[in-house]
């Protein structure tokens, strides 16, 4: 996991959290959710972004749902304007 983690760094990562707790080996979303938990402790970041597949909408909804915090799902483009975060959505998705 730690080659993955310096891989990363080389794409611009500033900084990269590795958790590869033997208990992450199969999904479960209130362990998974427990770890992303952890990290935005440690890192306090003003934006979250996860991975549009079924596992990442189930861990990311129960996360935003934990800090009251809005939820973007299958956006295409991300920007920051005047007003704060602007997303792009596609009409059917």
């Amino acid at each position: 996991m730690t080659a993955l983690a310096a891989a990363l760094k080389g794409f611009g990562a500033q900084t990269v959290l590795v958790a590869d707790q033997v208990d992450l080996a199969d999904y479960q979303v209130l362990t998974y959710a427990q770890v992303v938990e952890q990290a935005l402790a440690k890192v306090q970041p003003d934006v979250v972004v996860g991975m549009a597949t079924p596992m990442g909408r189930d861990l990311f909804a129960l996360v935003a749902a934990a800090h009251s915090a809005g939820l973007l799902t299958d956006i295409t483009q991300v920007s920051v304007g005047a007003d704060g975060i602007d997303a792009v959505k596609p009409m059917y998705a």
